[in-house]
């Protein structure tokens, strides 16, 4: 089977969302946004982080 199968896509895509999620910052950013729209301001102070640390966070 080669390399670049469709099982190796998956992987690779469940790798990439994997590595998007893999700060605890961004897990807490993501909570909070679950609870409903949220401007950077109000989730830096929600998560007791600096506006650029949650804006790098989020992007």
């Amino acid at each position: 089977m080669s390399s670049t199968g469709p099982k190796q896509a998956i992987y690779a895509s469940l790798a990439e969302v994997a590595q998007a999620l893999g700060h605890p910052h961004r897990l807490e950013l993501l909570e909070h946004l679950a609870q409903g729209v949220r401007s950077v301001e109000d989730l830096a102070a929600r998560a007791h982080l600096s506006f650029a640390n949650t804006s790098r966070h989020l992007q």
